[in-house]
């Protein structure tokens, strides 16, 4: 039966009436999908694109006799046979690299998917230097320093704990022979438990800041088109707004992948320098675009996040580094213990490589605070919340950080609207970050989401849905054609209070 033939058989002033109240529901229902900022990753690619890395081992020189006989092809040689042998990979190669005592340990029972626990040894922070190195060129040792963590897996929980973090030292003796070097030895020679490293984070003032991406070059792009005249001109108008601060992004791939990680690298540290022109400190985040926690990856992360700081951390424009943006948004396809013994790992790993180096996790809701307020300096949340409970939030928060300092990290609201004129968006834009900024107050630092409108947001960041990409495009400060809107003036003004 047709719906015009059934409407007929009732009264039409009860049919009406229900179809319209039908499509306000619905109606108000599709605005609220339109209207309301989209903050769970749910459209990231499972599989993106592999990155190309080299050896998770650093070589230090050892300035000892015979050491520059080695070549370059020596060196490599080592570090892929000792990389290799942490995993028990001695059939990866096509001709035996392991004798005596280092064949038993590689050819040793692995762990089977039916046990109940298998234990796994991450090394990271790793460095070998030579100790000992023939005339004949036949005999080599190695000293190595690494950071060893020890991680159980449960195959029938299927989630991951760390058991023990320790620093070890171990000597490791190469022979060369026929078939070329091969490993003979590895003998630990000292362990020495590493504690939690929680230092009293102190501040001179309230961080005030931007989360920041060049207009023409959101994302995935930033570091690929580096615009400069535009990144110079968006730090000015940032200064002149009061604010003393930014939040940037690496983009995963770009920043390990060997042919643009050097030149990403290169514009980074002018990005640095440049906002040190400004007075303006950075806060570092990295794995953006990377929800990968697997565990073969960990020791390739620590060595990621040892190489980014050996590069900025005593660059005097960093004031932190983001390990990981949103993390918690991962919990439920990796697990809530995976995911947090990752960040843990990270954490130890970016304290071996500088222990002055600020650190924090920007979760993306209050309640994700305490999964991890260990060996971080101060906890950082992101709130696109309702206002209502705007303090109370912030409240919770320092209840869980034990005097840490608070930030949050992003804040923001989209313009963008299918029901609503421009300039009404753009009032309500106003009002809700006036709201916001007098809510979070007693925070020790704000950063608003963004300062500009992005011309415009790629699919493969934020996914197919037209509407997402429209509201990502309109949460700036001023628009795109660089004209101040409402907000920005709000934004200044609680800058001038600081």
């Amino acid at each position: 039966m047709s719906l015009l033939k059934y409407s007929s058989m009732i009264d039409p002033r009860v049919f009406f009436a229900g179809v319209l109240s039908v499509a306000v529901i619905g109606g108000a229902a599709i605005t609220l999908q339109l209207s309301t900022p989209a903050i769970e990753y749910d459209y990231f690619a499972d599989a993106l694109p592999a990155a190309t890395q080299g050896s998770t081992t650093t070589w230090i020189d050892g300035g000892i006799a015979h050491e520059s006989k080695l070549s370059a092809k020596d060196k490599a040689t080592f570090m892929r046979i000792i990389e290799a042998s942490d995993r028990g990979q001695k059939a990866a190669f096509d001709r035996p690299v392991y004798i005596d005592q280092a064949s038993h340990a590689v050819s040793g029972p692995s762990c089977a998917a039916q046990e109940e626990f298998c234990d796994y040894s991450i090394l990271t922070a790793r460095e070998v230097t030579p100790n000992f190195v023939h005339g004949d060129m036949r005999i080599i040792s190695l000293t190595e320093n690494a950071l060893r963590i020890t991680v159980r897996r449960d195959n029938h929980a299927e989630t991951i704990s760390i058991l023990s973090t320790d620093q070890q030292t171990r000597n490791i003796r190469f022979m060369f022979t026929l078939g070329g070097w091969v490993q003979k030895t590895s003998e630990v020679t000292s362990n020495t438990p590493v504690a939690d490293q929680d230092k009293s984070l102190k501040l001179n003032g309230k961080l005030s800041g931007i989360n920041y991406y060049p207009s023409s070059a959101p994302w995935n792009e930033f570091w690929t088109e580096f615009p400069e005249d535009e990144i110079l001109k968006d730090l000015s108008l940032i200064k002149s707004l009061g604010a003393n601060s930014v939040r940037i992004f690496l983009n995963h791939a770009d920043f390990t992948d060997v042919k643009t990680a050097s030149l990403s690298k290169t514009r980074l540290i002018r990005f640095l320098n440049f906002c040190e022109d400004y007075d303006i400190k950075v806060v570092v985040t990295l794995f953006d675009l990377r929800p990968e926690y697997h565990i073969s990856n960990w020791a390739k992360d620590a060595k990621y996040i040892g190489d980014i700081i050996d590069l900025i951390g005593t660059h005097p424009a960093l004031f932190a580094i983001d390990l990981k943006n949103q993390a918690n948004l991962d919990f439920e396809s990796w697990g809530k213990d995976n995911v947090t013994s990752w960040l843990h790992i990270m954490a130890l790993s970016a304290r071996a490589a500088n222990p002055d180096v600020n650190l924090t996790i920007g979760w993306s809701d209050y309640l994700a605070v305490d999964a991890m307020t260990k060996n971080i300096d101060f906890i950082s949340y992101h709130d696109y919340r309702a206002l209502d409970g705007l303090s109370s939030r912030l409240s919770y928060v320092k209840a869980k950080a034990s005097g840490k300092p608070v930030m949050i990290t992003e804040i923001g609201t989209t313009r963008w609207s299918p029901f609503s004129t421009a300039s009404k968006s753009a009032e309500k834009q106003a009002a809700r970050l006036q709201s916001q900024l007098s809510g979070l107050d007693s925070a020790d630092g704000i950063f608003i989401w963004t300062l500009n409108d992005f011309d415009h947001v790629s699919a493969d960041v934020v996914g197919r849905k037209p509407w997402r990409r429209k509201q990502q495009q309109h949460f700036g400060l001023y628009d795109a054609d660089g004209a101040p809107l409402p907000a920005a003036q709000i934004f200044k003004r609680h800058n001038s209070n600081l």
